[in-house]
């Protein structure tokens, strides 16, 4: 998984990269404080399949662009995977 800030014209800078846990989680992504404004959470969809010797996924990655204004709080986005389909939302 990547985490990007969007520039005001949109353009991407990397902030962090990690892999999940094998609970398949990430529990910590940043070692500074977010700032206010847009990000992106590019999940390699197909990597994590590769890990289980699962067949070739259907979705290959999955962009989740967020706006941040209050970097007081926590921000939990999971991603829930199927064969076919994948959710998410904004957690707790």
């Amino acid at each position: 998984m990547a985490l990007f800030h969007l520039a005001q014209d949109g353009s991407p800078r990397l902030l962090a990269e990690a892999e999940t846990d094998d609970d398949g989680r990430v529990r910590s992504m940043l070692d500074g404080d977010l700032v206010p404004g847009s990000y992106q959470l590019v999940f390699d969809v197909a990597a994590y399949y590769e890990a289980d010797d699962d067949d070739a996924p259907f979705f290959e990655n999955m962009v989740i662009g967020f706006r941040v204004d209050d970097v007081e709080r926590s921000y939990h986005v999971p991603l829930l995977l199927a064969p076919f389909g994948l959710s998410t939302y904004r957690g707790s």
